[in-house]
């Protein structure tokens, strides 16, 4: 038998993050793959919490103890501790899921593989996700009031996006390269390149730190300046997918976040 390709998920869970984290874990093991052998990788300040919760469900759960982080730093420190415990992962791909998200759907090696483009995968922002071509003039036509407010968006920032325009920080992006803005809840890739996004985006929010300065959307701000300085391979919001979103009709949910 051919040997699966392995893929590790990792996720923080603080404090009440690990009741959404179970929920995750349920899932993937409700929906798990025929092709890949998914391991969950858990930075979490509740260990003996996770690892009950691990004993119950048919997949493969690693918990890694850090402190109980609150937010914003629980996701700022995202980059910092998955380049702290590098030595932890030996998958062939991982993927960063947020808590707080639910799998729908097998996630296979066909998608994780050839959405790669220099072994990295970001996932469009499902709230500033527009369809392409005629979808795109009926979504606006249905939607107003969006075509409006994408107008005025683009007007301020130069594009659809978040983006970080305080100079100070690191995460800043000129007008000129905000192009496409991506989510920071799911992103993928082979070990090898993930470690070097997280090990480069690690620097540069303590480096941000050092000055007191912190990005506007934390460490979605950092990935989307790598985004704009990196080649990378993208996909659509049915990776981080949001109910009730109209822009995403007709698009497959196989990975969802959670309305808290």
């Amino acid at each position: 038998m051919a040997r699966k390709t392995t893929v590790g998920v990792v996720t923080v869970a603080t404090n009440k993050y690990v009741d959404y984290w179970e929920e995750l874990a349920k899932s993937f093991a409700a929906f798990q793959s025929t092709d890949l052998e998914i391991t969950l990788h858990v930075f979490t300040d509740q260990r003996k919490v996770v690892e009950e919760i691990a004993s119950t469900i048919s997949i493969s759960v690693v918990t890694h103890e850090v402190p109980g982080y609150q937010w914003p730093e629980a996701s700022l420190y995202r980059f910092k501790l998955i380049d702290e415990f590098r030595e932890k992962f030996a998958e062939d791909f991982l993927m960063h899921l947020d808590a707080d998200m639910l799998v729908r759907a097998p996630v296979d090696f066909k998608q994780l593989s050839t959405s790669l483009r220099n072994g990295i995968c970001l996932v469009r922002h499902p709230g500033y996700f527009r369809p392409r071509g005629l979808a795109k003039m009926l979504f606006y036509f249905q939607n107003p009031s969006a075509a409006l407010g994408d107008l005025a968006t683009r007007l301020r920032m130069g594009s659809l996006g978040a983006w970080e325009t305080n100079r100070q920080s690191l995460a800043f992006v000129p007008r000129e390269d905000r192009k496409q803005y991506f989510c920071g809840a799911t992103w993928w890739g082979l070990r090898a390149d993930i470690l070097k996004l997280s090990e480069t985006l690690s620097n540069r929010v303590s480096r941000d730190e050092a000055l007191g300065v912190m990005a506007i959307w934390h460490d979605e701000s950092h990935l989307n300046w790598w985004a704009s300085n990196n080649e990378h391979g993208q996909a659509d919001s049915r990776y981080c997918f949001s109910v009730g979103y109209p822009q995403l009709q007709g698009i497959p949910n196989i990975i969802q976040a959670i309305h808290k």
